[in-house]
């Protein structure tokens, strides 16, 4: 007898289904370029994500490459890496924008660092595929931002809105984040775009401190608000800080519509019980329901949690995705519990994403607890649970010591390989003093260890405009591949910057000489002396040129000796709404190794998209060339589309944010 399901079960699963494709208007934009469908897999685990931009300090990339069959690639594969704004090296000392390393036990290792604030996207491209992770590194005395904080909003009615990138209640309305309570008698919104609430009829309330007023403007991020309230002399403005409500004497510039109730309104709603949003992060609802055209479809589970852009923990809005290998790949959470600090859900799996740090293939389950407790954030992720291949991770970044930053990551995603980081960054006045820690052990492959001390001044005036750094890094290590025992390392380090030229107002032109000398116990010696000129241009709000030209002189035993030329590229264009285009590349002039990616998009209408990338690169023995075209139909800020690849006459579905995407 064949088995009959209840009709509302077969709905119910195909609207929860459905609004993972909805929810993914609010996910992440896609990246100028993302995972590329091949026949290799490519997994890549930065040890961190941001980092300073001081020229010194580096994010180590592990590369785990493997076949369709999930069998790690043979010992001297070339793998290709490249940057468009940071350099890459191994342990060497030698800095390009683009390099090639050969994998060993299915594994490889590389470094990036930069003297440009700014995001660096890093490529790495084995035959057929490729995939990359983004670095950001931040500019001189910039931190890497407050840790999230979470804006808890209820009332009678409480709604998100998808169209406007908005939250909105009514009816005794009450927005509460730590000790700060907004209450708002006529209703209150948050636009999740500007960062900026607005409130009518309002209470505030920190502790025993209280300002009340008729409407109030507060900025989020900034943590800084101005109410507007009846005085002695009629409507005055009170400018505070949210931590403690205390009016300041300094006032700040607002929009002439601060105070004004939002006009536009959304034809789809969550409206839920209640609703959370995590600054910069994500937007949780609870008990939601969603509405279009003001009437209901269907009922989200009790949590629901919808990542913006740049949130890389677990969501609803990232449910769909393509694998390395070209098929689908799902990765569906099921909230069991959602608060301030906590995020637990369990997930079902198939395939896995191009970065994903665990490399399983087929269906599989997994269970996912992230926390953000203001002093440590981080998540703990068991994967394949009850499959011979299940693993665990756990990432972790807290602060230390009162004012020290910690990062740890310990990966053992197979239960047979295990892999451990760990970073302690000290900053003082004039110098930053890290600690970090390394063990890598394979399966198949032996077992890696160092550990290391870095040293690094802060910017020194030398002579008029131009300035200097010294750093020093002292460690160990011991690589069964390599070394019989423990072997002493040591880096000396020293750069310059100069003054550099203005050409008018909007070109700047940098040059900058650094030179490392590495040397160790195992005999090893050598020397790597740096010059770059760096051109930035920029022709309007809509066009960037940045060329870049560098001279390298190695000597000892570094592995490309004598003098080496480069050439970078980054350039991009857009004209209007209707076309924009990008390009990077670079260039050895010494070696004649090429690395070249551009992308043209068109827009035949707002929401449908015609591209045309172009890829190529000559490394050693290493050759590929690609012409790609495709045809996408955006869905909020992601797209759904088709891709042709001449190389190969091959097609793939592009879903979610893996295509191109108009920023």
């Amino acid at each position: 007898m064949q088995a009959r399901f209840p009709h509302f079960s077969s709905i119910a699963w195909l609207a929860l289904l459905v609004a993972g494709g909805l929810l993914a208007c609010a996910g992440v934009p896609a990246d100028a370029q993302a995972v590329r469908a091949g026949s290799v897999r490519i997994f890549l685990r930065p040890s961190r994500t941001s980092l300073p931009a001081d020229g010194k300090s580096k994010a180590r990339i592990l590369i785990e490459v493997k076949d369709r069959n999930n069998q790690a690639l043979p010992d001297g594969t070339p793998i290709l890496c490249h940057s468009d704004t940071g350099l890459l090296s191994t342990d060497e000392g030698d800095k390009r924008q683009s390099l090639t390393v050969s994998c060993e036990g299915g594994y490889a290792t590389v470094y990036c660092q930069s003297e440009e604030a700014g995001p660096a996207t890093v490529v790495v491209k084995v035959q057929d595929s490729s995939n990359q992770v983004v670095l950001d590194f931040l500019a001189e005395g910039e931190g890497e931002g407050a840790q999230a904080r979470v804006v808890n909003i209820r009332g009678g009615w409480v709604g998100y809105s998808m169209d406007l990138n908005t939250i909105r209640a009514r009816d005794s309305a009450r927005a509460q984040s730590g000790a700060l309570v907004i209450d708002a008698a006529d209703g209150l919104e948050l636009d999740l775009q500007t960062q900026v609430l607005k409130a009518w009829g309002v209470r505030m309330t920190h502790g025993k401190d209280i300002l009340e007023g008729e409407d109030v403007y507060v900025d989020v991020a900034g943590g800084r608000g101005v109410m507007r309230r009846f005085g002695e002399n009629g409507v005055e403005r009170v400018y505070f800080l949210l931590r403690n409500l205390k009016p300041c004497a300094t006032t700040w510039e607002i929009p002439d519509d601060a105070f004004r109730v939002g006009q536009e309104e959304g034809s789809t709603w969550l409206v839920c019980k209640s609703c959370s949003y995590f600054v910069g992060q994500r937007v949780v609802v609870r008990h939601a329901a969603l509405y279009t055209e003001g009437q209901k479809v269907f009922s989200f589970p009790p949590y629901w949690v919808i990542g913006l852009a740049g949130y890389s923990g677990a969501s609803n809005s990232q449910v769909l995705g393509v694998s390395s290998q070209g098929g689908l790949a799902v990765d569906f959470p099921f909230f069991f519990s959602v608060s301030d600090e906590w995020s637990g859900s369990i997930k079902l799996q198939r395939g896995v994403s191009g970065s994903s740090f665990i490399a399983r293939d087929g269906w599989s389950v997994g269970l996912s607890e992230e926390y953000d407790t203001g002093k440590a954030k981080g998540v703990i992720e068991v994967g394949g649970i009850l499959r011979d291949d299940w693993g665990i991770e756990w990432r972790d970044e807290r602060r230390l010591f009162g004012e020290d930053d910690g990062f740890f990551n310990v990966a053992w995603p197979d239960h047979q390989s295990l892999f451990a980081d760990a970073s302690i960054y000290h900053y003082a006045q004039k110098y930053r003093l890290s600690l970090r820690g390394q063990y890598d052990n394979p399966q198949d492959a032996d077992d890696d260890f160092s550990l290391g001390v870095d040293f690094l001044t802060e910017p020194r005036p030398l002579g008029r405009g131009a300035s200097f750094r010294l750093g020093s890094s002292v460690g160990t290590r011991r690589r069964a591949s390599e070394d019989h025992e423990w072997v002493l390392e040591n880096e000396l380090y020293g750069s310059v910057d100069l003054n550099g030229w203005r050409l008018g107002r909007n070109t700047r032109i940098r040059p900058s000489i650094s030179n490392v000398y590495n040397w160790d116990t195992n005999e090893y010696s050598a020397n790597s002396l740096r010059g770059e000129l760096r051109l930035n241009r920029d022709f309007g709000a809509t066009t960037r040129l940045g060329l870049n030209y560098s001279v390298t002189y190695n000597s000892g035993d570094a592995s490309n000796t004598g003098v080496g030329h480069e050439l970078g590229l980054d350039f991009a264009m857009a004209h209007g709404v209707k076309w924009d285009a990008s390009l990077s590349g670079s260039w050895d002039i010494t070696s004649g190794d090429t690395y070249g990616y551009g992308a043209i998009d068109y827009y035949l209408k707002p929401e449908w998209r015609l591209g045309i990338i172009g890829t190529h690169y000559e490394f050693d023995t290493t050759e590929f060339s690609d012409l790609e075209f495709e045809l996408a139909r955006s869905l909020g800020g992601r797209e759904l589309g088709l891709r042709y690849s001449m190389d190969g006459h091959r097609i793939s579905l592009e879903v979610g944010g893996l295509g191109l995407n108009k920023q």
